[in-house]
């Protein structure tokens, strides 16, 4: 017998559960929000500002995990609300929920949040928006004009941004561009005698698809701060750095104590792949007591399969630059959206 549909929750219980401050907001209610339909998006408008500021900031919070645990949810309309909201922190996740949004009405928006937010805070997260822009610029999937707009803007936001955190995360978008001011700039920061300004180097050297960064990123690798390790790790997997490949091996053989350090390396081989990468995932996730761990390198090995398809491709001389763009979990959420510690 075929199980029945799921039925809709009606959109009016949805937005009673959020105006109730005495109970818990049904986390079955979330994927009411995904793909809003117009109706739906003006009724949440006309209360949202009714509904507790604090939820409303769990609300999105909880929305950008679901979304990072399921792709078939979108919660766009609920993001773009969320960015004239009067809370600085419902702006900010609205703007990373916006993630992998492209119009070019967005663009101009998070170009007036980056450069006139009250809020430092959504000024550097706006900016780290605009990678997004820069990156499909990169790939010619966004009109020239407004890819050279938001590299324009970016540029002026690290030469005069109002903070050094939004100066970064500038300086982070323009990592995928191939504008010929950039590598100085990066350059710049790698030298600047600061741990901040070092991560946010990494992250632009990884976004460069360049190996001209390798050594660089190699010797970042043996710093002993452990943000810096984690961006050094990440920029190694994002250029498929073959020299990194026997470190990371010897650092995973060794034990690595941080999580986040151990995430990073398991991601990072899987993009780089090669001799010995295989066996050595395969017996971390035979060792794994812990479920969380296990799906993730199991993911790993997944994207590891791509890259040894992609291999085989190249020693065949077969033209991969339609291959499908994979992005794993590890690039969306950190690289992507979020940006260096």
């Amino acid at each position: 017998m075929a199980a029945k549909p799921h039925k809709p929750i009606p959109f009016d219980q949805v937005l009673a559960a959020l105006l109730d401050p005495e109970k818990t907001f049904p986390p079955a209610f979330l994927r009411s929000f995904s793909d809003l339909e117009l109706r739906h998006r003006i009724e949440l408008m006309k209360i949202w500002n009714q509904i507790d500021p604090q939820r409303r900031i769990h609300l999105l919070e909880d929305l950008e995990e679901l979304e990072d645990m399921d792709y078939t949810v979108s919660f766009n309309e609920v993001a773009r609300v969320a960015l004239k909201d009067p809370e600085p922190d419902v702006r900010i996740i609205g703007i990373r929920l916006l993630w992998g949004v492209t119009s070019e009405g967005l663009a101009a928006t998070f170009i007036r949040l980056m450069q006139s937010d009250p809020v430092d805070g959504v000024r550097a997260q706006a900016a780290a928006g605009l990678g997004y822009f820069i990156y499909m610029g990169e790939l010619e999937e966004i009109n020239p004009e407004l890819l050279h707009t938001c590299e324009d803007a970016l540029i002026a936001a690290y030469h005069r941004g109002k903070s050094v955190l939004i100066r970064r995360r500038a300086l982070e978008s323009l990592g995928y561009s191939s504008r010929p001011e950039v590598p100085a700039m990066i350059r710049k920061a790698y030298s600047i005698s600061e741990d901040d300004w070092l991560n946010s180097s990494l992250v632009a050297m990884g976004r460069s698809a360049n190996s001209r960064w390798g050594k660089y990123v190699l010797a970042s690798l043996e710093n002993q701060k452990v943000s810096v390790q984690v961006d050094a790790i990440h920029a190694a997997g994002e250029l498929s750095l073959e020299q990194a490949r026997e470190p990371l091996l010897q650092w995973l053989e060794d034990g690595v104590e941080d999580e986040e350090v151990f995430l990073e390396i398991v991601w990072a081989l899987s993009s780089i792949g090669g001799e010995g990468v295989r066996p050595a995932l395969e017996k971390i996730l035979e060792e794994s007591d812990d479920d969380e761990d296990a799906d993730i390198i199991e993911d790993a090995l997944d994207n590891l399969l791509m890259t040894e398809g992609l291999a085989d491709l190249n020693m065949f001389d077969f033209d991969v630059e339609d291959a499908d763009d994979i992005e794993t979990k590890s690039t969306k959420s950190k690289s992507g959206k979020h940006g260096s510690q």
